[in-house]
């Protein structure tokens, strides 16, 4: 997502309040929680909009922030790029509403705090089946010639290592991120024969997961690859019911 350069745009039009863009990306996954004490948003923007509310973009790229104090920005103007400064463990946008200084649900506006039901959606109607909550998702997924590092796919070398008819080995992997406590997952590499030649099965996992990567892999066999479509299935079961699934293909 980081690399992919994905775009952070203005919920709503309004005054730039505060800004950081020079925060290092992926500073708490090397460094730990001291390394980012007072600075948990990275690099981020905060928008005050007309009768007292603010918007907050945390986690942006390392220098990619495109607003300054002051600027006055228009809905869907972009104002940075997703990143991975700050308090986080993989690319994402943390984003935040306020009104009159108090954190609010653009979900659920006016919801009550013992209640789990009610409130108003502050999101356009046309946007709203596209921010339906996903419980699960796939951040990253592909093939690639060799192991697997959260490192590789961060930087997008994972990716970018695309196997040949004449690589030492064929590599699926997946990270997921969401994935909760009784989930299990597997990964498994069929050849163009249908024959399977790589899985990996993790037991169901012991805790909820921020994010989970997983791979799995075959060597070049003595006489070379077949010819043909290589197929990666990525499956995540809970209480036998597939829950979340990705197909991937490889032409060689």
């Amino acid at each position: 997502m980081q690399k992919a350069g994905v775009e952070v745009r203005a919920a709503a039009g309004g005054s730039i309040l505060r800004i950081r863009n020079d925060a290092p990306d992926g500073t708490f996954t090397k460094l730990g929680r001291e390394a980012v004490r007072e600075a948990e948003c990275g690099n981020g923007v905060v928008i005050e909009h007309p009768e007292q509310w603010e918007t907050q973009y945390c986690h942006l790229a390392a220098g990619s922030v495109l607003v300054k104090l002051g600027d006055k920005v228009e809905l869907g103007q972009p104002i940075g790029r997703v990143g991975l400064s700050g308090l986080t463990e993989y690319p994402h946008l943390h984003f935040t509403v306020r009104h009159n200084g108090v954190v609010v649900d653009p979900f659920a506006y006016g919801v009550r705090p013992e209640s789990c039901q009610g409130g108003q959606s502050l999101w356009l109607t046309a946007l709203r089946s596209k921010l339906e909550y996903q419980e699960r998702a796939i951040l990253n997924a592909g093939f690639t010639t060799g192991p697997v590092t959260m490192e590789l796919i961060e930087d997008g070398s994972a990716e970018r290592q695309m196997p040949s008819a004449s690589s030492m080995a064929i590599v699926a992997f997946v990270r997921a991120i969401g994935l909760k406590a009784g989930d299990a997952q597997w990964l498994v590499i069929k050849d163009p024969l249908e024959n399977v030649i790589a899985e990996t099965r993790s037991a169901p996992l012991q805790a909820n997961k921020a994010q989970f990567m997983l791979f799995a892999g075959k060597k070049r066999p003595p006489g070379g690859w077949e010819r043909g479509s290589y197929k990666a299935t990525y499956v995540v079961e809970r209480d036998g019911q597939v829950v979340l699934r990705k197909d991937l293909e490889l032409m060689l």
